[in-house]
């Protein structure tokens, strides 16, 4: 039955995600599908894709943790949510059938020492009434609470005062199953605590970021500049993950273009933990770079772009290329940042209502040439 509720799961995932949640989640998972199978980005794609995954027992009915990564290292925080809750269901039963077939093994066991115990009791009345004497004299010997006196057993001795009923042994291997069946209760319901706190404190988590207005959903900006020279993709950067957001920039001036801009990123689980995306662009070491850094809890809600046109090869108009001239940036405490480049050519304005800047994209050769932005929706 897991193996058919796991698919059903999967198949409610794969209505939910977007033609770009497929892209970045057939990108995201390289060399681990075949390439025929990974370029289909369609519905019928993406099921491909996953059959592929349990066919190389990457994710089988009770492990598919390494769905849940890709999904959260791709931002596709919808996905990765139904499949965790699924994982939660799985765990929660697997402790039930733990404390079922603890109950299975225990009680069968103590309907078996019981009646043995009785048997006994019947068995040393039987020896008690045909050898009355040797019974007596083993019983005072070997009896502890009448070890410190000396008995003399005589045929006159009756075997009921000196013999201890082996009664309280009833109540002994009974007292001792409820001692192991409350420890294996209390252990259980101990995990299952344990379990339920985890849950909370990973719903609760999720619930401050959106509370905190950090992000709901992403949102594209438009395309600036030209369509030329390498990509990047700050989201890329080794050790990025969705609580990073874009919290300050380095950059310096060659002439009339922006010459290279660096983003550096902080992270919401720890605000002392940056990382640096790589120099995007030309560094002219002649030239004295500008910093903008945010502060704690500041956020970027709007940034001024300015775009023009930059002919490479003189005298060959076929050439003119657009690229990023100028950038300046505007935070949620009113402040703005100096303009990185020149305030030349054709200025556009970004700002999305409730949104703030999450991270970068782009293509720079000698210098800057295309920026996107994506931001976090509220």
């Amino acid at each position: 039955m897991d193996h058919y509720r796991l698919r059903s799961v999967l198949l409610k995932l794969d209505n939910r995600l977007s033609s770009e949640d497929r892209q970045r989640f057939h990108f995201f998972l390289g060399d681990d599908v075949p390439r025929r199978v990974r370029d289909d980005a369609t519905l019928h794609g993406t099921l491909a894709v996953i059959d592929c995954l349990f066919d190389q027992d990457k994710i089988n009915e009770r492990d598919f943790t390494y769905l849940i990564d890709a999904f959260e290292e791709i931002e596709c925080f919808n996905a990765a949510h139904l499949l965790r809750e699924y994982q939660q269901e799985l765990q929660l039963q697997g402790l039930n059938q733990s404390a079922r077939s603890l109950g299975s093994i225990l009680l069968p066991k103590t309907r078996q020492i019981l009646p043995d115990l009785l048997d006994d009791q019947e068995r040393d009345n039987a020896i008690e009434e045909t050898d009355e004497i040797t019974l007596n004299k083993f019983i005072c010997e070997t009896a502890s609470w009448n070890s410190d006196q000396e008995v003399n057993a005589t045929p006159s001795y009756k075997t009921k005062n000196c013999r201890p009923s082996s009664l309280p042994w009833t109540y002994i291997f009974v007292s001792l199953f409820m001692f192991t069946s409350l420890i294996a209760v209390g252990t259980l319901t101990s995990i299952l605590i344990w379990k339920i706190n985890q849950i909370s404190l990973y719903e609760e988590k999720l619930n401050t970021l959106y509370n905190q207005n950090q992000f709901t959903s992403k949102k594209l900006g438009k395309t600036f500049g030209g369509n030329h020279g390498g990509s990047f993709d700050d989201s890329l950067t080794d050790k990025f993950t969705f609580y990073h957001y874009l919290n300050g920039m380095q950059g310096t001036q060659h002439g009339e273009v922006l010459s290279y801009i660096r983003f550096s990123y902080s992270s919401l689980q720890n605000e002392n933990h940056t990382i640096v995306s790589p120099l995007h662009g030309f560094n002219d070491f002649s030239k004295q770079s500008q910093i903008f850094m945010l502060t704690k809890d500041e956020r970027i809600i709007a940034v001024h772009v300015y775009v023009n046109k930059h002919t490479e090869v003189v005298n060959d108009p076929s050439n003119d290329l657009n690229i990023i001239t100028g950038l300046q940036f505007f935070t949620t405490s009113g402040r703005s940042s100096p303009i990185f480049g020149e305030a030349f050519g054709e200025r556009f304005v970004e700002e999305f209502n409730g949104a703030a800047l999450g991270y970068a994209t782009g293509k720079y050769g000698p210098s800057l040439n295309q920026l996107q932005f994506v931001w976090y929706q509220a």
